[in-house]
């Protein structure tokens, strides 16, 4: 598994859960929420987000391209819209 955003990639489930910890440790109340309905076309999959206080409104929305190789995700990259 390789994850991809515009401050770094990761390699690996422990540090894609390492970094989704970080995200949210430093946005104390902040969620993640799906913007629209997950996307699939063969072996690409999108979803859009929105990242925000619980109850608020976003605060960073984006979306999520995932590559899914021999029946997994192999690779996801994370695109920051607004």
């Amino acid at each position: 598994m390789r994850f991809s955003d515009p401050d770094e990639v990761v390699v690996g489930h422990d540090a894609l859960d390492a970094k989704a910890q970080r995200i949210l440790d430093d946005a104390p109340g902040f969620v993640f929420s799906p913007a629209g309905p997950v996307r699939v076309n063969q072996d690409l999959g999108y979803l859009a987000w929105a990242f925000g206080p619980e109850g608020g409104p976003a605060v960073v929305r984006g979306l999520d391209i995932a590559l899914i190789e021999d029946g997994l995700i192999g690779r996801v990259y994370t695109l920051l819209t607004d």
